[in-house]
């Protein structure tokens, strides 16, 4: 099913018949597709093929009431994510389409830099929408509803095994313990981090 029924969305030739054959648990990317790793402003013309796995309005504290975005976090086979930033004049557009949850086909868009102090993710770029962005439905690429990249507990407790800052890995326990809060000075503006302690079942 793809969202086409606007000309205001344009068109667009990617739709749920544009994947291969099943592999494993998830499809085969056409070859016109890129992945969300590779994404940098020098490409023209990108498609990216993915899952809303977070999905929210942008407001500034205490206007909930007047959202200045919409945004969310795409993640695709690769379990690479990236932010789409879709602004205002926009926004009410596009928030019909989409669902936590739900794949898409995303082309025509701009490329921002994720810049900010406080980084949600640690993708060097942003996706933002403009009127001329095409969005299309397509069928599920992966059996990965909730978008969660989850590691064994006993990989994460190994010493041995340093997680980099590009390695987003998400964690389901119970948090036992939070240690002292530490901030951290980056390039891209002060972090806080927290040491927390998380047991399993």
């Amino acid at each position: 099913m793809g969202y086409r029924k606007s000309p205001n969305f344009g068109s667009s030739s990617v739709g749920s018949s544009s994947f291969g054959s099943k592999r494993g648990k998830g499809v085969e990317m056409p070859n016109n597709v890129t992945m969300i790793k590779d994404i940098e402003p020098m490409l023209d013309n990108i498609t990216v093929q993915g899952r809303v796995i977070s999905l929210w309005h942008g407001h500034r504290v205490n206007k909930a009431h007047n959202p200045y975005s919409l945004d969310f976090v795409f993640q695709d086979l690769q379990n690479s994510r990236i932010q789409v930033y879709i602004k205002k004049d926009f926004m009410f557009r596009f928030k019909p389409l989409f669902e936590e949850g739900k794949c898409y086909s995303i082309s025509n868009f701009t490329i921002a830099e994720n810049s900010g102090r406080l980084p949600l993710l640690p993708h060097k770029y942003k996706i933002s929408f403009y009127k001329g962005t095409t969005v299309t439905r397509i069928d599920p690429i992966d059996d990965n509803v909730h978008g969660f990249i989850l590691e064994p507990f006993n990989r994460l407790l190994d010493e041995a095994r340093v997680y980099h800052e590009h390695e987003a890995v998400d964690v389901i326990g119970s948090v036992v313990a939070i240690g002292d809060v530490v901030l951290v000075q980056s390039s891209s503006g002060p972090k806080i981090r927290r040491t927390v302690v998380i047991e399993d079942d």
